[in-house]
């Protein structure tokens, strides 16, 4: 898995690239909340380079999604591949977590 993170003003971008594995699953969430202790509460995952994500991998995506709302914040998924899209709907946490496509943040920083 590659990670990268571009804060953009008041929110970051966080782009992968690979197996969002259990593995990864805490390293993302680890990255999390880094940005939270560095003053953000808006978070785009870009997801559109995801090609396999396990139960853990969506189950710590609900748990920060949640996490990010009771602080007042948010936490969205821009572009996400079909493997992500799928495995976001049958755990039913994906009309939650899109960002629609016309907002200015599913744009991947330059």
């Amino acid at each position: 898995m590659k990670v990268v993170t571009a804060y953009e003003g008041s929110w970051a971008h966080v782009c992968l690239t690979g197996r969002l594995d259990g593995e990864w699953a805490e390293h993302l969430s680890d990255i999390l909340d880094e940005v939270l202790r560095d003053g953000l509460r808006s978070v785009v995952l870009d997801l559109a380079e995801v090609d396999y994500i396990s139960s853990p991998g969506t189950q710590m995506l609900a748990r920060r999604y949640e996490d990010f709302t009771a602080l007042r914040g948010e936490l969205r998924v821009a572009s996400p591949s079909p493997v992500v899209q799928r495995a976001l709907t049958a755990v039913g946490i994906f009309d939650k977590l899109i960002l629609p496509p016309d907002d200015t943040r599913a744009t991947r920083p330059r």
